[in-house]
């Protein structure tokens, strides 16, 4: 191999390497803007562990544009690979020793939440770096299409809040007792349950 053959062959393997490092952490997806329009390219909104961390404006790249970077204000949400996010307004406050979460323009933030099962009610994950094991916890919270506030779903390792359930669910009794008799037994099982129940109606 000559020189000139063996200098160009090195040069094309840092640009590839140069490539994918570049593009590391980045999964295809789209971006949805405040005017509704659908720009798809590639999506990096973290850092995967062992030093994880979730960054608060996601960098989009397109073949239009490269490295940008849109928070949750910016835009009405995103997708990266299979997982779907929706930008909310969202407070959270404590009184009388329990949190509340609402939903209502002007208060608060705008911060991206993970959908995980979409319908009248919506299943969302609201994701945290937990800082002391550097991972990536969630907080499942419930929300109807035509309601201002945000339940919280489970208490970490304890499971489902039954009590949130009991009195959110006071219109459907069956669905409450499937979640009693464990039948139902996590939160998209319960919103996919109640979503069927509205349409069947």
């Amino acid at each position: 191999m000559s020189k000139n053959v063996f200098f160009l062959f090195f040069l094309l393997l840092i640009s590839i390497f140069s490539e994918v490092k570049a593009q590391r952490g980045y999964e295809p997806g789209y971006v949805v803007t405040q005017s509704l329009d659908t720009i798809h390219g590639t999506i990096k909104d973290r850092k995967e562990p062992p030093f994880a961390k979730l960054y608060p404006k996601i960098r989009f790249k397109s073949e239009f544009s490269r490295n940008r970077k849109y928070s949750a204000k910016k835009i009405r949400g995103y997708t990266r690979g299979e997982d779907i996010f929706e930008s909310q307004w969202i407070l959270r406050y404590s009184r009388l020793f329990k949190t509340e979460y609402l939903s209502r323009k002007g208060l608060g933030k705008h911060h991206f939440m993970k959908v995980r099962e979409k319908g009248f009610l919506t299943y969302y994950q609201w994701e945290f770096l937990d800082q002391e094991s550097s991972t990536i916890g969630a907080i499942d919270l419930f929300k109807r299409r035509d309601e201002d506030y945000f339940i919280r779903v489970t208490q970490g390792l304890l499971g489902l809040k039954m009590n949130n359930l009991e009195n959110y669910f006071e219109d459907y009794p069956e669905l409450m007792e499937k979640i009693r008799n464990k039948e139902l037994k996590n939160p998209g099982d319960i919103a996919k349950f109640y979503n069927d129940w509205l349409e069947v109606d």
